[in-house]
């Protein structure tokens, strides 16, 4: 059965984001565990790489972004 991680207003704070991810039971490997992130992703924290690069790791199958007001250029 997929089990569905919703995440928001993460700001580039990925530490933060990780331990909250670990915290619900996400499991990056579970094929079952899919993220819906709603925005604002990237700005304000120092770790966008990183919330990046773990986003990018995550098959597309298994990840719905939606873009916040932060995200827009």
């Amino acid at each position: 059965m997929k089990k569905y991680y919703v995440c928001t207003d993460i700001h580039g704070c990925y530490g933060d984001w990780m331990k909250s991810l670990a915290e619900a039971g996400f499991q990056k490997d579970n094929e079952d565990h899919c993220l819906i992130l709603l925005g604002d992703l990237f700005d304000r924290g120092t770790q966008t790489q990183e919330i990046f690069d773990f986003i990018q790791s995550i098959p597309k199958a298994r990840r719905q972004l939606i873009y916040g007001n932060h995200d827009m250029i």
